[in-house]
């Protein structure tokens, strides 16, 4: 047996063409809006579905299946249980919540959150709820799935969890270098606390949950310090 052909070989081969899988949709997906990329879906919507929601999400997942014919199961697309799921959300959500009040407290990210890129959202509640549940919530998903999902699974498999939380830190922070430059520590702190949880649990959904609450959770500091 050649050593190209052994289990071992071909293991690393699959775990080169997620991570390049990866790392393309999530450039893509940084750079979608700039460069004004394909699709072009209308509204704010269709830039949450054409820039997040179909690189980062659809196009691995169908990777997942169609190429590799592996069950999303193995890639943390699977239910922890309640009690787990609530309780590494809550876990994560606490572990992040030190940066958040921090962070909230300062005037450039009171400047950036809510997103000034949708208006309603600094104006009243109801612009803030649809920023929490039509924005943050799918874009925050397909993330999630992404970097906690298919790329942390196959990586810890091959390399232990903690190199993988190494290997992964870099082009998750990177894709926070277009906020505020503290933004970059939590997302690096961030990124460690949720992919250690969606190890422990085998699942994403709590990573999702932890990252969707500090979002609202920042908005909501910031919003009331626009709002006193």
């Amino acid at each position: 047996m050649s050593a190209a052909s052994e289990p071992g070989a071909a293991r690393r081969e699959r775990v080169g063409w997620i991570a390049l899988v990866g790392v393309a949709v999530a450039v893509w997906s940084h750079v979608y809006d700039r460069f004004e990329l394909p699709p072009r879906l209308p509204g704010s919507i269709g830039l949450i579905l054409g820039g997040d929601v179909l690189p980062l999400f659809v196009v691995p997942a169908l990777f997942a299946r169609l190429v590799l014919h592996e069950p999303l199961a193995r890639f943390g697309f699977r239910w922890p249980g309640l009690r787990p799921f609530a309780l590494a959300s809550a876990a994560g959500w606490l572990a992040m919540l030190p940066f958040v009040l921090w962070l909230a407290a300062r005037p450039e990210f009171q400047a950036f959150y809510p997103s000034p890129a949708f208006p309603p959202a600094r104006q009243h509640g109801v612009g803030l709820a649809f920023l929490w549940l039509l924005h943050h919530a799918p874009q925050l998903f397909a993330t999630e799935f992404l970097f906690r999902g298919f790329l942390l699974f196959p990586l810890a498999r091959a390399l232990g969890v903690a190199r993988a939380l190494i290997v992964l830190a870099a082009p998750y922070v990177l894709l926070h270098a277009d906020k505020p430059p503290l933004e970059l520590v939590q997302a690096l702190w961030g990124g460690v606390v949720f992919g250690w949880i969606a190890w422990r649990t085998r699942s994403f959904w709590p990573a999702f949950l932890a990252h969707w609450g500090v979002a609202v959770t920042m908005d909501a500091l910031c919003y009331r310090a626009l709002h006193p």
